[in-house]
């Protein structure tokens, strides 16, 4: 499948930002962003992808721990309201997966985070669907958890999976 060409924006409404992390060493975290927003751009030479969360829509099903999440001790959302991941790369050619190789800031710090992208469509409602799967090390992005008992850091894991589950809809031609 070849990605059909224009401008597409997600549908926060049919579309998920979750994250998993190993907590314990036992059993994992599992949160997401309700509030999130991002773009396509499908040419025929280039791929380009922009999204953004709310750092202060941050679920984990935990008042205490996204209040900590929130606070300028990790994500700092009050300063850094937004992490970003941003990608230009060469347009999918064939098959329904790609990997999309870009950019995720969080606070101040970039790094490059490449996410696993099968797409599906469009549908009869003209709706183009994206499942994306990446990793990144948290503490490439100085996130990380205070001490408890000596402990702190070491009873959260250092990788992070990130799952988007995306819906888009068409927003225009590319120029």
């Amino acid at each position: 499948m070849s990605l059909p060409q224009g401008a597409w924006r997600i549908d926060p409404e049919r579309s998920q930002v979750a994250f998993r992390v190993r907590h314990l060493g036992i059993s994992s975290v599992r949160g997401r962003f309700t509030r999130f927003e991002g773009s396509l751009e499908v040419g025929t030479e280039a791929l380009r992808v922009e999204g953004s969360v709310e750092v202060a829509s941050v679920d984990t099903g935990d008042r205490k721990r996204d209040d900590f999440l929130r606070s300028a001790e990790f994500f700092d959302a009050e300063r850094h309201p937004r992490l970003v991941f941003t990608c230009s790369s060469p347009a999918p050619t064939r098959g329904d997966r790609h990997e999309v190789e870009g950019e995720l800031t969080i606070g101040t710090v970039a790094r490059p985070l490449a996410l696993l992208t099968a797409w599906e469509g469009p549908d009869g409602d003209g709706r183009l669907g994206a499942r994306a799967r990446g990793e990144l090390r948290r503490g490439d992005y100085g996130l990380r958890f205070p001490s408890v008992g000596g402990y702190g850091d070491a009873l959260v894991g250092e990788k992070v999976m990130i799952r988007i589950d995306a819906s888009a809809v068409r927003a225009g031609p590319v120029e």
